[in-house]
């Protein structure tokens, strides 16, 4: 019985530590607005990313085919921070598709960076 009830605690304090790296998110972590905003008006101008819709951004799919995993997930971030910044509800994710056949390429957000 009191293996049930540390079992119990344990998964209780995770889900609050993930709770609240959900409200929190890594919004102190993005750099300033006035960077990621040059930085993603230079994403645009060299057709990087096509569009935005909300936190979905669709990227050039030669672009990202060609950039390492490190590259992306930099990407990925520059792409939340600027969501988080000019999103309505202020969240700090993003999901990225190709522009061209529209299919899900990954996401970023509070848990972390994933490629499909």
């Amino acid at each position: 019985m009191k293996r049930y009830y540390r079992l119990l605690i344990l998964i209780s304090m995770m889900l609050i530590l993930v709770f609240s790296l959900m409200e929190t998110g890594f919004a102190n972590d993005c750099p300033s607005q006035t960077f990621v905003d040059q930085y993603y008006d230079k994403l645009t101008a060299t057709s990087v990313v096509a569009f935005r819709e909300y936190a979905d951004f669709y990227v050039n799919s030669t672009v990202w085919a060609s950039i390492d995993i490190q590259t992306k997930r930099a990407l990925a971030r520059a792409l939340a921070c600027y969501y988080y910044y000019h999103g309505e509800n202020s969240c700090d994710r993003c999901v990225i598709y190709d522009a061209h056949s529209g299919k899900k390429l990954a996401k970023y957000g509070a848990f972390g960076f994933k490629i499909y």
